[in-house]
């Protein structure tokens, strides 16, 4: 995977050749393989303003969705099912803060995923001069 900004890839465009050339343990890794085709997908964190409502709760990146290079995004997934279910099964035995509860929960989450993002953008301290992460250490 590579990883940019939208507008960079907007403004510049990305060749991923030139990209992989400068990326010497990728290209080891590939060897002669060859990009024969990519595809661009934006891919923001985010999260719903209300993950549950009245009879329906969102689950998985449609509750919040995480930042690729977390590598988080299967197993906040599988951590929100069971709270989830269980948020159902409450919710259909009649008591109605149920899902308010399910989803205050996916909001603290994403809140303290948005804070534990921000430690590790800064801790990266290798490319400081790329746009990439100049951009995200001015949120810091």
């Amino acid at each position: 995977a590579f990883l940019t900004d939208p507008a960079l890839y907007a403004n510049d465009g990305v060749g991923l050749a030139e990209q992989l050339a400068q990326a010497p343990l990728t290209c080891a890794r590939i060897g002669n393989g060859s990009i024969v085709e990519s595809h661009v997908v934006h891919v923001p964190s985010s999260v719903r303003a209300r993950a549950a409502g009245d009879g329906w709760a969102a689950a998985g990146d449609a509750a919040a969705a995480y930042d690729p290079l977390s590598g988080y995004g299967i197993t906040k997934a599988l951590r929100d099912a069971g709270p989830l279910a269980e948020a159902v099964d409450r919710a259909l035995g009649g008591d109605p803060t149920a899902l308010g509860a399910y989803a205050d929960g996916v909001r603290r989450a994403f809140d303290a995923y948005a804070v534990q993002r921000r430690a590790y953008y800064a801790l990266e301290t290798r490319w400081a001069g790329r746009v990439f992460w100049k951009n995200r250490g001015a949120r810091r």
